[in-house]
């Protein structure tokens, strides 16, 4: 998120900040599902941190999967969104190359 807040103030198209929206409310609304579903996944709720509780939880890697998949997925759109504008810059083409290498740096 805070990426994307930082892509929305200093990248001054305006025609993105729509886009830039969309995909923070993206963003947002992923990590939120996941905290509810870590949350209310097991019957009683409260299994799903009281060990002494017995109740039922789905299995914790296929959601560890799922959590991964979609982190994975969101963290690439993130990081191919300043990738398009920096490419149209008018700029030489070894300082727009140097220029997308330091923003490919925040993918590492």
């Amino acid at each position: 998120m805070m990426f994307l807040f930082q892509y929305y103030r200093g990248l001054a198209v305006p025609r993105l900040k729509p886009v830039f929206i969309a995909v923070m409310l993206l963003v947002g609304g992923w990590s939120l599902a996941q905290v509810l579903a870590t949350i209310f996944s097991c019957n009683p709720i409260n299994a799903a941190w009281d060990l002494t509780v017995k109740g039922s939880c789905p299995d914790p890697l296929r959601q560890f999967y799922i959590n991964a998949a979609g982190n994975i997925i969101t963290d690439i759109i993130v990081f191919l969104l300043p990738i398009t504008i920096l490419s149209r810059l008018n700029l030489v083409r070894a300082q727009k190359l140097a220029l997308i290498g330091i923003f490919s740096l925040g993918f590492l």
